[in-house]
């Protein structure tokens, strides 16, 4: 089991920055830090956690700064994404993988000078979805909406139906989810079929917690 550290929301009234991942290998009983990464995440909040469902020695961490891999449970750390900060002093970042097929998708805001696919054109922009296929080695950022500013939130989510719908479809169908938070027009609830070509889904105007 991994834990992050680190408090992601950064305001003026008590800064709580990271160092680096906990690891239990007791269920939880007992806590060690993974002194490898220390050094590569020391001050950035780790914000997501995701263990390769095909080995579980691969393990990807989300921070503020970007994006860093294990290979070897936890022993050692490379830094596979490296993120910008846009107007605030840290970019926002949210991880999440496919437990069927081990996809990732790394939702980025408040960052910039991210170069996206939008359909067929190419974008440079503040906010998006990165997606790896290769159990987190390279990554691909795709945008969500025509936005080029830094948004404030994109929450990612995104499962492959086991069992469920029609026969042919069968353990193959995959769902992607985004929660894109702009400040904006362009806000709401984004669903794909892959993780690259978005579609809305609402048209509320959405919000952060003050």
């Amino acid at each position: 089991v991994y834990a992050g550290t680190g408090y992601d929301e950064i305001d003026w009234g008590g800064v709580q920055p990271g160092d680096g991942v906990l690891k239990s290998s007791d269920r939880g009983v007992h806590w060690k830090p993974l002194r490898a990464s220390q050094a590569p995440m020391h001050g950035y909040a780790v914000t997501g956690l995701a263990v390769d469902p095909k080995d579980a020695r691969v393990v990807v961490a989300a921070t503020n700064g970007g994006l860093f891999r294990s290979a070897d449970a936890g022993a050692r750390w490379t830094e596979v994404l490296k993120l910008r900060s846009g107007e605030g002093a840290i970019a926002e970042v949210h991880l999440s993988v496919d437990q069927r097929t081990g996809e990732l998708l790394a939702g980025v805001a408040q960052s910039s000078g991210i170069i996206a696919r939008y359909g067929r054109r190419t974008v440079r922009t503040g906010h998006a979805v990165y997606v790896s296929t290769d159990s987190g080695r390279s990554w691909r950022a795709f945008a969500v909406d025509p936005g080029r500013g830094g948004g404030e939130v994109v929450a990612t989510g995104i499962a492959t139906a086991a069992g469920h719908g029609h026969r042919k479809h069968r353990g193959r169908r995959t769902y992607a989810y985004a929660l894109d938070i702009t400040g904006t027009g362009a806000a709401g609830l984004y669903k794909s079929a892959d993780g690259r070509n978005w579609r809305r889904m609402t048209r509320q105007n959405l919000v952060t917690k003050s």
